[in-house]
């Protein structure tokens, strides 16, 4: 056998071993199903049986297919396109158009996780139209209705999302540095058995249970 044929032979050799060891690394990762199982079992009496059911990652998408949630959203939504529509008269004053053109484009993109950011603008908005002498009677006692339905869905939302341990003020799903995840099981024993639901938080880099909470 030649000396090239026994280098490539060596050569492929190596490329399949390397192949085989990614293989194997990735397969040791443990998954955020097995975390949450590991640390459920853990943490059960010695005659309590665990059977995991559902698991599901905890964000923007999965917080919208919830019905009370997507509620509260379509109402600051519809609420905020009404004000806005009050709002846009060309008689007032120009830092005014600014502040409302600025809202206008933020409102276009709103998602959960964006609406703390619209309130900032819309705080500042207030403020400009105040400088620039208000709306007529009826139509200043509309938007307060409006802005009183806004803030009603907004602690709707709030509530509907502290079952998931989060928080209106709190959202950042692309830069957190820990993830949620809903999980539901069943437990059993001698007496019976039960379905459960919990939240788990697990630090995004280690994988590590931060805390949980049972809904």
């Amino acid at each position: 056998m030649n000396k090239k044929l026994i280098g490539n032979l060596f050569l492929l050799a190596l490329v399949i071993t390397l192949g085989l060891s990614f293989v194997d690394f990735g397969k040791s990762e443990p998954s955020h199903e097995d975390l949450i199982s590991d640390f459920i079992t853990e943490n059960l009496e010695p005659e309590t049986n665990y059977r995991p059911i559902v698991f599901k990652r905890i964000d923007e998408a999965m917080l919208m297919s919830q019905p009370s949630i997507e509620e509260a959203f379509a109402t600051i939504s519809d609420s905020i396109s009404l004000q806005l529509g009050m709002l846009s008269h060309d008689y007032l004053s120009l830092d005014f158009q600014n502040s409302l053109q600025a809202a206008k484009d933020y409102q276009q993109g709103l998602k959960l996780e964006s609406i703390t950011g619209y309130l900032s603008l819309d705080a500042k908005l207030k403020r400009a139209l105040n400088k620039a002498g208000g709306l007529s009677g009826n139509l200043q006692k509309e938007l307060y209705r409006e802005e009183s339905r806004m803030h009603q869905a907004i602690g709707d939302l709030n509530a509907a999302l502290s079952q998931y341990n989060l928080s209106l003020f709190s959202l950042n799903f692309g830069e957190e540095a820990s993830r949620l995840y809903w999980h539901e099981y069943e437990l059993s024993d001698e007496m019976g058995s039960t379905v459960q639901q919990a939240v788990f938080e697990l630090e995004k880099e280690s994988g590590t249970v931060l805390s949980f909470k049972e809904i």
